[in-house]
């Protein structure tokens, strides 16, 4: 599952599954959400746009950028020094 955040005549949330989707919903059940891994049923995908709609209305940041946000907090945290040498070996 993906969460693709962006303007579909107006900003929100939407859930794209098959290939290239990645995160099943990891973001959303360590906030505390209880959905299935692959969030199909109407009842999970309620979940998740109240999990978008609750950091929206806490942050007052776009859904972008909290979509953004959310993907950036799930996969392999690095420490910065090991981010820094790996950017100096592209420069």
């Amino acid at each position: 599952m993906v969460i693709e955040v962006g303007h579909v005549g107006r900003e929100a949330a939407c859930v794209r599954h098959g290939p290239g989707a990645v995160g099943d919903g990891q973001m959303i059940q360590r906030a505390g959400f209880e959905i299935a891994d692959q969030p199909t049923s109407k009842s999970d995908l309620g979940k998740v746009q109240q999990a978008f709609s609750t950091w929206q209305q806490e942050s007052g940041l776009p859904y972008t950028h909290i979509g953004k946000i959310a993907a950036y907090s799930i996969g392999t945290n690095y420490e910065s020094g090991f981010i820094q040498e790996q950017m100096q070996r592209f420069s």
